[in-house]
């Protein structure tokens, strides 16, 4: 049997719900979404939050660059043998 012919007869068979069933259930429904984005609104972080956080990330941003360049500088150098002295092998 087809889904749709299935869907056809049992959609015939079932009574329209009344207006005050309908009205019930809509305003349940708007009482239950107003409850629950209540519960999800964030407060807004005022200005001077996002521009200590612009900062504190700009610092992180150049203490890491600073750390991999210091990195990088050590291994050219030192390398898996230890100092080298600048000359070359």
């Amino acid at each position: 049997m087809d889904e749709l012919l299935l869907l056809r007869r049992v959609h015939e068979a079932v009574p329209e719900p009344s207006k005050l069933a309908l009205d019930e259930g809509r305003a349940a429904l708007l009482a239950r979404a107003a409850r629950t984005a209540d519960l999800h609104a964030k407060p807004r972080a005022s200005r001077r939050s996002r521009a200590r956080s612009r900062w504190a990330g700009a610092g992180i941003g150049v203490v890491t660059g600073a750390a991999l360049v210091t990195g990088l500088v050590a291994a050219n150098v030192l390398g898996l043998a230890g100092w080298r002295g600048g000359a070359e092998p």
